[in-house]
């Protein structure tokens, strides 16, 4: 059996959202100066979130929902191009 860590698995994950990401919001497709998805989603994990379960690119922030440290569930939002997360309402 092939195991792969918990990174590799969101990675994976985050990049099978990428088409539908791109495509519900073409106009506003980050730039490369701008952080990417797989960045974004490993910030937040580094911050204590856990448990990504939609992942989304609207007007330059990507927003994710997800656990936050105490199990609670959590809107995130971070901005594409400083990096900067701001917790939304509880989901």
């Amino acid at each position: 059996m092939v195991e792969f860590s918990h990174l590799s698995l969101i990675a994976a994950l985050c990049l099978s959202f990428m088409p539908s990401v791109v495509l519900a919001d073409e106009d506003h497709v980050p730039t490369y100066s701008q952080i990417t998805l797989l960045d974004a989603v490993k910030k937040a994990e580094a911050e204590g979130y856990h448990d990504f379960y939609k992942v989304e690119f609207e007007k330059n922030k990507y927003e994710i929902k997800a656990l936050d440290k105490s199990g609670k569930k959590i809107e995130l939002k971070i901005d594409a191009n400083t990096g900067t997360i701001s917790e939304g309402h509880e989901d």
